[in-house]
């Protein structure tokens, strides 16, 4: 088997698991009787597959309720199995694709087979055969080499031509996330260098992005530019052309009044860069991406996709039509002309939400972030030096969440010794300027003399008394983060190190949680330990403990733990313990992937357990008052067990409750403790109607590098498919639909009448379809 992948079989129940060590994930299958898994040939699958087995038995069960897509021996799609649908194909060589399984798996069987579903998940009985082969394919994509850049608006650019080497494909598939790879890593240098292995066997590239020699324009084209595989070249004026200079395409909007240099209809100068002009290459970006998901329709998974439907709708009323079945074979310069001579307004209904904004100031210390979030297709944008108003207004304190008392802003003190402050946003400074503004050169492209720095290329390690808590402009992403200085309210504070480790490999296996309540007077969120292993595909490992001294704290910090749930109070001196204080400043080394210090103000002690060796973890800008604190902690709690990443939950808590969003990310966002039942974690926004019936509006959570995946409803009679993010469809039934419904996995839930998540297990009696 390659390494990291492996088959091994189990007895209790009967079947095998397919793991993949490198990103952590299993998936799990049963079998009417014991198996043995012996290795065989790959050639059978008509589909890339990396590893197989084979193993004898009559049937395959699948403990939930994927996809189905059936391939001849030729690769050609026979069929798509769905929902509660019962399937059967004659003699044939079939290659069954599974969707939404956390490690990729494919079936093969020769001769006939039946295809059905029940309560406990969908079975693959062959007819006649007595073996299947088992084709294993890892999600894992690691960054093919490292690319070194010097300090120049050239070196940038060079640096990102390179990104596109990463994609599988230049097709309209690349819109599938597993045939777009990880981009090439940057490092700081003296010099260019661009491997060998990335320079070499290029494909020919027409397309070109031009901008002028600018940090403040170089880094919003970061994710067009991998998309596109295009070259970044240095001009006058932002553009997209083909590289003959036969048609070009602006990247700025000269008529919005908001070019560079210019003064927006708020007031404000935009020094350098301008907001249209980000805006514009983001649009440009979704609309080509969706143009390209609605293309691929054309090839290898011919699906009755809903935004196909939305864009042709809007073609048709706008006079415009595309054949799409000749652009799927079309060279992508010709494709993307005929997509941008199709105005963004015709697309904007079928954009998915976006996965990642990135907020990045315009220093040469941000650079290495950007692979990281050409992974999402992320939209970069740069931080403004000049005041702006953030239009969520001055200070967002929840004066009422005030944790272990009702100390004012400004006010008195509570337990935790932190005095209660209102809230920066970003037009505040630090020492006289703005959070990520740079000290030189007139406030662009700064040297990494100008700004602080960490051995791993982040930033300085903070303190309470130097860094800023900021509020970022808003944004429709699901997921925000800020490569600047400060904190973000409700983002994400990555750091190169934690993306760095999240590229390493992992051990697969049961996921182990450790929960410390060091807090007496919280000794209830103890519950959450039984939260953790709610599911039925993935073993859990939960302990608990109360009271740790700061020994046995380093002890459990120390040692190998998927997630650590910490309950109690953090101030200046660092996490309470019972004979003290334990400052992670301290510590050396931390070996827990995962974190959250459900506490008041801890986002500095979660960056140092960040710099010590966590990947990521939960953290919180403000106090926030000991009930609330409980109810937070039970739903991220519930909604990592639920699959969602730390950057997904962030955003649920932050859009659905008050004092969730007081809460942050520390490390990578991408993070995920749990694998999702159903491929993308959901959400549901629940209505009764008056005549009884449920409509159920759906909204997708995509983890990492995962934008472009799909949803299939579990419903009998819903074939249509949806790009998996943001809100997808709404779906009405019976109670005895939703109740089966309710089912098949237990999801967060939210309701006109009840404020906060509820979930689809335990729904208020008047949204509960038994009553």
């Amino acid at each position: 088997m390659r390494a990291g992948l492996n088959v091994t079989p189990t007895s209790s129940p009967t079947g095998f698991v397919v793991a993949d060590d490198v990103m952590g994930v299993r998936a799990e299958f049963r079998t009417p009787t014991p198996v043995r898994p012996k290795g065989c040939s790959t050639e059978p699958f008509c589909l890339p597959v990396d590893d197989a087995v084979v193993l004898r038995t009559r049937a395959v069960r699948i403990p939930k309720f994927p996809v189905l897509i059936v391939r001849d021996g030729s690769g050609e799609v026979a069929c798509e199995v769905a929902g509660r649908e019962t399937r059967s194909l004659g003699p044939g060589v079939w290659t069954v694709e599974l969707s939404s399984t956390a490690v990729k798996t494919y079936l093969h069987v020769e001769g006939g087979f039946t295809t059905y579903a029940d309560e406990d998940g969908r079975v693959v009985e062959a007819a006649d055969a007595t073996r299947f082969r088992i084709g294993t394919r890892s999600r894992h994509d690691h960054p093919a080499a490292t690319v070194t850049v010097p300090e120049t608006p050239e070196g940038v650019a060079a640096a990102l031509s390179q990104f596109g080497s990463a994609l599988k494909t230049t097709s309209p598939e690349r819109s599938w996330p597993t045939l777009r790879g990880h981009p090439p890593l940057l490092e700081r240098g003296d010099e260019l260098h661009v491997p060998e292995s990335l320079s070499s066997d290029r494909r020919t590239r027409r397309l070109v992005v031009e901008v002028p020699p600018s940090l403040r324009y170089l880094y919003p084209v970061t994710s067009l530019a991998f998309f596109l595989d295009a070259r970044v070249e240095l001009g006058a004026r932002p553009r997209l052309r083909t590289d003959d200079h036969g048609w070009t395409f602006p990247l700025d909007d000269t008529t919005s009044g908001g070019a560079a240099g210019q003064t927006d209809a708020r007031g404000r100068r935009h020094v350098g860069g301008s907001r249209s002009f980000e805006e514009r290459v983001a649009r440009t970006l979704q609309h080509l991406f969706t143009f390209e998901c609605v293309t691929r329709t054309e090839g290898l998974y011919p699906f009755d996709l809903d935004e196909r439907r939305r864009v042709e709708r809007r073609l048709a009323e706008t006079g415009r039509s595309l054949d799409f079945g000749a652009l799927y074979d079309a060279p992508l310069a010709d494709r993307t002309r005929a997509y941008l001579d199709v105005p963004f307004d015709v697309v904007t209904p079928a954009v998915p939400r976006w996965k990642l904004t990135a907020d990045v100031a315009p220093r040469y210390d941000g650079l290495e972030h950007l692979p990281y979030v050409a992974d999402d297709l992320g939209v970069v944008r740069c931080l403004s030096p000049s005041p702006q108003t953030d239009e969520r207004g001055g200070t967002t304190a929840l004066d009422a969440f005030v944790r272990g008392g009702d100390a004012e802003p400004g006010g008195p003190t509570g337990p935790s010794g932190a005095s209660e402050r209102p809230l920066p946003t970003a037009t505040d400074t630090t020492n006289g300027r703005l959070p990520g503004d740079s000290t030189e050169r007139g406030g662009d492209d700064t040297p990494e003399s100008a700004a602080p720095s960490r051995g791993d290329g982040g930033s300085a390690s903070p303190t309470l008394a130097d860094e800023t808590v900021v509020v970022p402009r808003p944004t429709d992403s699901i997921e925000q983060v800020w490569v600047g200085d400060g904190y973000p309210v409700g983002g994400t504070k990555p750091d190169l190190g934690a993306s760095r480790r999240r590229l390493d490999a992992t051990a697969s296996g049961e996921v182990d949680v450790a929960v410390v309540a060091n807090d007496p007077e919280m000794r209830e969120e103890l519950a959450v330990s039984g939260l953790y292993g709610l599911r039925d595909l993935v073993a859990f490992s939960v302990e608990t403990y109360e009271e740790v001294t700061r020994a046995e704290l380093v002890d459990l910090l120390q040692t190998d733990c998927d997630f650590l749930h910490y309950v109690g109070h953090v101030d200046e001196r660092g996490l309470q313990c019972a004979d003290g204080y334990l400052d992670a400043a301290t510590l050396d080394r931390v070996a827990v992937r995962a974190f959250m210090l459900n506490a008041c103000r801890s986002y500095v002690q979660a960056h140092h357990l960040v710099d010590a060796g966590a990947i990521g973890g939960v953290a919180t800008v403000e106090n926030v008052e000991n009930a609330a604190a409980t109810g937070l902690g039970r739903t991220v709690a519930r909604l990592l067990n639920a699959g969602f990443s730390l950057g997904g939950a962030i955003d649920v808590l932050g859009s659905e409750t008050a004092a969730g969003d007081q809460y942050l990310v520390v490390g990578d966002q991408n993070l995920t403790v749990a694998q999702n039942r159903s491929g993308i974690p959901m959400r549901w926004d629940l209505v009764r109607t008056d005549d009884g019936r449920f409509e159920i509006t759906v909204h997708g959570f995509p983890t990492r590098g995962n934008l472009g995946g799909i949803y299939a409803p579990t419903v009998d009679g819903v074939e249509r498919r949806f790009l998996g993010a943001g809100r997808m469809t709404t779906l009405t039934m019976s109670a005895r639909e939703f109740q089966e419904f309710c089912s098949m996995e237990r999801l967060p839930v939210t309701t006109p009448d009840h404020d906060g998540v509820c979930w689809s297990d335990d729904l208020p009696d008047d949204v509960d379809p038994t009553l």
